[in-house]
């Protein structure tokens, strides 16, 4: 569901500013998402945004592409530019926009959430304008104490579907049919959906046990 909401976010954010495929705008807007089933690193998410926003401005400005070719050319003494020195990068491209939006999601999926907290501090203290999700369990921490938070639940938005999905899958099991009356099904329904917190997960998961244990 909260991939559902960036989606949202970003095209939301495409059309107040004009930006998206076929438009052409002096906004930026990136984003990343941390996954914990792929184990990237803040690395991987800081170079992902700078390769976005390199994306928004071609051609790149000479000191830019000078400074990589330094980098590159120091034969074998080249190297992979730091993580500060890619948040250097990603920093030196943001005047060069009217706004930029950087969207971070899956805060609480970071592995190295400490190696996070530098490169978070520096791009909140520049003028873009920056929008982080996470499960409620990172709000106290002491980076987020100053930001601005936004409450948002799924288990209202999620009710229609999860009981469209409950009643689907009571249909293709006849032996269910069988043994939940039709006046029934809607208290049960309930009960299960409360419980599921609108996670579809939980749901699916006790949807299958519940016909194993019966059918």
């Amino acid at each position: 569901m909260l991939t559902l909401h960036r989606s949202f976010l970003i095209d939301h954010l495409q059309d107040e500013t004009g930006t998206g495929a076929g438009r052409s705008s002096n906004t930026a807007i990136v984003y990343y998402f941390f996954d914990i089933r792929t184990q990237t690193t803040v690395y991987n998410a800081v170079t992902s945004l700078l390769r976005q926003i390199c994306y928004h401005r071609v051609p790149l400005p000479s000191y830019l592409t000078m400074r990589w070719d330094e980098r590159e050319s120091s034969g074998e003494n080249s190297r992979h530019p730091t993580l500060s020195e890619v948040v250097s990068d990603f920093l030196s491209l943001i005047p060069l926009f009217s706004n930029v939006f950087i969207l971070i999601d899956g805060l609480d999926e970071c592995q190295n959430l400490a190696d996070l907290v530098s490169p978070l501090h520096r791009l909140a203290s520049s003028t873009c304008r920056l929008f982080l999700a996470s499960r409620p369990a990172l709000r106290e921490l002491p980076m987020l104490q100053d930001a601005s938070n936004l409450n948002i639940s799924v288990d209202s938005m999620n009710q229609p579907d999860l009981t469209l999905y409950l009643q689907s899958y009571r249909k293709r099991r006849p032996e269910l049919m069988k043994i939940m009356s039709t006046e029934s099904v809607p208290s049960i329904f309930d009960q299960l959906i409360q419980v599921s917190k609108g996670r579809y997960v939980y749901c699916g998961i006790v949807s299958v046990r519940v016909g194993l244990f019966f059918c």
